[in-house]
């Protein structure tokens, strides 16, 4: 394995700094970058889910990840999200529009940093969703990596999870006694989900949910920023190559999402894209319990933890880098790959990917703002250029902007 170097980065972004750590290979010149963005279970940048009810068994899903990329000749940054590990908990309750704001002052940071290249975004489960929130907002990666992720509307992510645990309770006494004393408040969520997004709905900030001998106050202003965003319409803002992984015995996100996002952005234009199955692994991309019945438990205990991560991923994902972001040793051996292959009757340049109509969303998505609609036009090393689509009668006097 080849040496790696470590360095602790600090990177402010609103309301809070981000501590993190960014890996680098142990030798001279630039790499492409994997910005590691975690999901739901990855609180810290080595991916450990913290809960303050009960012991979790640790997790280490993004520091694996990073160390092989480092193996491999690429670099990686990974962060603490806000309130865990080294970085001070924001002004409010985190929510989507937050941490959104914390990836592209990643992304920002790393831009800017001597030793980094091309960057491709790792978004692991909700990870996936922020990138595309990212990208919606005009702050894009050169590619990307979607583990495990979500591509539905929000109902449909909590009956797959706690709708499910609910009817596993039903079907025998000894599963609810189960149910109940490892997670009641699945259970409970498996009970009031559709209430809470209609609360949600209705623009409440809190739902109070009351399970056994508990109440706990939830917030719902991430839910109600899903239901104002849906992830599965946020996947056509990736116009850029794209890797989505997905493990066959996924408990959290269905397998059928991978062709979904695969599906999504295959008809906005998106020619890049690339989908692999890995198999027998679940959500963590460990290696999944062979019945039904023990990946449902495990699932829910979180003891899924304790098992061996499978090593299919990490073969994938650095073989697919190799052909879209080769290192500069690759490079010299590698023709530059094809950002994305040109559409029928288009113009073949080699690394350049062709749009034929700016204006036409599907095929360049922008983002609405004050002065029009704005886009994506040409990305150079040292520059980038965007499109503005004014409507008829608007204005907009001369001004500067900080980049």
């Amino acid at each position: 394995m080849r040496m790696q170097k470590e360095v602790e980065v600090s990177v402010p972004s609103e309301g809070t700094t981000l501590a993190g750590t960014l890996l680098l290979p142990h030798s001279d010149g630039q790499f492409p970058c994997v910005i590691i963005a975690g999901g739901t279970m990855s609180h810290t940048r080595d991916g450990a889910l913290v809960n303050p009810e009960r012991r979790v068994p640790p997790r280490d899903a993004l520091k694996r990840l990073a160390e092989r990329l480092a193996a491999a000749g690429y670099a990686s940054i990974r962060w603490d999200k806000r309130g865990y590990g080294g970085t001070p908990p924001g002004p409010r309750p985190t929510t989507y529009r937050d941490e959104t704001a914390d990836l592209m002052a990643i992304i920002s940071f790393t831009r800017q940093h001597p030793n980094i290249a091309q960057l491709v975004i790792a978004g692991e489960s909700a990870g996936a969703y922020l990138a595309c929130l990212a990208a919606k907002r005009g702050v894009l990666a050169d590619a990307y990596i979607f583990l495990g992720a979500l591509c539905s509307p929000i109902e449909d992510l909590f009956a797959y999870n706690y709708g499910r645990l609910l009817a596993y309770a039903t079907q025998s006494e000894a599963n609810r006694r189960w149910a109940q004393g490892t997670s009641p408040f699945g259970l409970a969520l498996g009970g009031h989900y559709q209430v809470m997004i209609e609360a949600a709905l209705r623009g409440e900030e809190t739902y109070t949910l009351k399970y056994s001998d508990q109440t706990r106050v939830m917030p719902l202003a991430r839910w109600r920023e899903e239901l104002a965003e849906p992830p599965d319409e946020q996947f056509r803002y990736i116009v850029s190559p794209a890797l989505i992984l997905h493990g066959e015995q996924d408990m959290n996100v269905p397998l059928e999402h991978a062709a979904r996002i695969e599906q999504i952005m295959s008809e906005t234009g998106n020619c890049n894209v690339r989908r692999i199955v890995i198999p027998h692994a679940d959500h963590s991309f460990q290696v999944a319990a062979p019945d039904a019945d023990t990946r449902m438990r495990e699932r829910h205990s979180f003891e899924s933890f304790n098992r061996s991560y499978n090593e299919d991923l990490y073969t994938v994902v650095k073989a697919w880098l190799r052909k879209v972001t080769p290192t500069a040793a690759e490079s010299k051996h590698t023709a530059p790959p094809m950002v994305n292959e040109p559409r029928p009757g288009s113009v073949a340049w080699h690394g350049i990917r062709v749009v034929n109509n700016i204006t036409d969303a599907n095929q360049n998505p922008g983002v609405n703002t004050l002065e029009g609609r704005i886009g994506p036009l040409l990305k150079g090393e040292g520059c980038q250029a965007h499109y503005i689509e004014m409507p008829p009668g608007l204005y907009c006097p001369e001004h500067p902007h900080p980049t």
